[in-house]
């Protein structure tokens, strides 16, 4: 379950950059055949945020515990 955590948040991060990177004037992103690709990123940003949101909340309780788990669980040097 940890797996769907960290899945969803770099699914989220990397959807976000991918679709200012073609919506914003950079070099190559604004060639006509990314035109399709950046319309479909962005008339479907709400489908993608929420399945990213889903993983995320799916996969926290067990990354975040696992994680508060090792913290308090540490050994002392």
């Amino acid at each position: 379950m940890k797996r769907f955590f960290y899945l969803g948040c770099s699914a989220s991060m990397l959807f976000e950059l991918v679709s200012v990177y073609f919506i914003m004037p950079f070099p190559v992103s604004q060639e006509l055949s990314y035109l399709g690709l950046a319309y479909f990123l962005v008339s479907y940003r709400w489908v993608f945020r929420t399945l990213c949101l889903v993983s995320i909340i799916l996969g926290a309780k067990k990354a975040l515990i696992a994680k508060k788990m090792a913290i308090l669980h540490h050994p002392a040097s």
